[in-house]
């Protein structure tokens, strides 16, 4: 069976679960994942079991609140390096353009701050008549195909209306779990 393991507020923090046979050891350990889904932060869950008379205890599972924590910190390192890649200009888009990230290095190449270009369409920010059409039948194919296009040269404009040759590239990013690019949903 398990007991509860509490902090000294008496929020429940854990269980140790002290098991013999592997019924009961399935059974806990049914009992212990559904503790964790239901907790948004989990310390230290341990199984005691008792084989041929050895104790043995192990950790089940990490500390929920670590892993995100984790998780944050490195989130965090890779919008650091997207947010901070010199001289690259990175920009999310959705299926019909709008953008959702504009880089520093975009602030610089185009002249267009983050709020300016934040929630625009970036073929109607960057691009003329010619190169919006091009760039939303680029995005269409990305979409059917969910393969990145090959990098090509693109004229684009500034906040200014200087026009200037850029190589770009597009790719969706692909859930590896349903294999869907979100941002072509």
């Amino acid at each position: 069976g398990c007991a509860p393991l509490k902090k000294r507020s008496g929020k429940l923090d854990g269980a140790v679960c002290l098991d013999e046979d592997q019924a009961s050891v399935k059974r806990d350990m049914m009992f212990v994942s559904a503790m964790t889904a239901a907790l948004s932060t989990f310390s230290i869950i341990l199984l005691v079991t008792s084989i041929a008379g050895y104790v043995k205890a192990r950790v089940a599972l990490a500390s929920r609140g670590e892993a995100e924590r984790s998780r944050e910190r490195t989130l965090r390192r890779f919008e650091s390096a997207i947010e901070n890649a010199p001289t690259v200009g990175v920009q999310a888009i959705d299926r019909d353009g709008t953008i959702h990230i504009w880089n520093k290095a975009s602030r610089l190449i185009f002249g267009f701050s983050t709020k300016e270009a934040a929630g625009k369409k970036l073929q109607e920010l960057i691009f003329d008549d010619e190169g919006s059409a091009r760039f939303t039948k680029a995005i269409s194919k990305i979409c059917e195909t969910k393969r990145p296009a090959a990098a090509a040269e693109w004229t684009a404009k500034d906040r200014d209306g200087n026009k200037h040759t850029i190589l770009s590239t597009f790719f969706p990013i692909i859930d590896s779990t349903t294999r869907s690019a979100e941002a072509c949903e």
